[in-house]
């Protein structure tokens, strides 16, 4: 690699820390407001640390060839354990494609599909927020599936899509 490239790869990863950074900064903000409101924290300590944080990286193939529901679960399992919670789509839409998940279907609705097989799986809880986190976590939760009243209105229906049948959505 040449040296200008060198460079310019370290001044964007200076630029990515400085934004890292501030992404810390802002959830640290936000704990502290809903401290004053008598609320828990939003973020885990963990995710406030610049050492701890990744760490619930996955090898490039540890989903190649799995089934969807099955890699979201060891996601969130795994995103759990390192102090996380609940993710975004869009957070665990990007672990999947680095963990080597293949998505078939057009890539502008590999997000929709990844959103409609969680809020079909039982497994699967949607949060107010929109993060998804696994019903087990959540034991005081009634009724099955993730569905809201905003997926009855979409027309949803309340089919829980199985590990086995999840693979034929896509």
């Amino acid at each position: 690699m040449d040296d200008y490239l060198e460079k310019t790869i370290r001044a964007f990863k200076a630029k990515l820390e400085e934004a890292e950074s501030e992404v810390i900064r802002i959830k640290k903000s936000i704990n502290d407001m809903c401290a004053i409101g008598g609320a828990p924290p939003m973020y885990a300590d963990a995710q406030l640390n610049p050492e701890t944080r990744g760490e619930i990286g996955f090898a490039n193939d540890d989903f190649y060839g799995k089934p969807l529901a099955t890699c979201v679960k060891q996601i969130l399992e795994r995103n759990k354990a390192s102090g996380g919670g609940a993710m975004s789509v869009e957070e665990i839409y990007q672990i999947l494609l680095a963990g080597g998940y293949h998505f078939d279907g057009k890539e502008e609705n590999r997000k929709t599909i990844l959103r409609t097989a969680m809020r079909k799986n039982v497994d699967f809880h949607k949060l107010p927020n929109n993060n998804y986190g696994l019903r087990s976590w959540y034991p005081k939760i009634k009724g099955g599936g993730s569905d809201s009243a905003q997926d009855a209105d979409e027309g949803e229906t309340d089919n829980p899509a199985t590990e086995e049948n999840d693979v034929n959505l896509f």
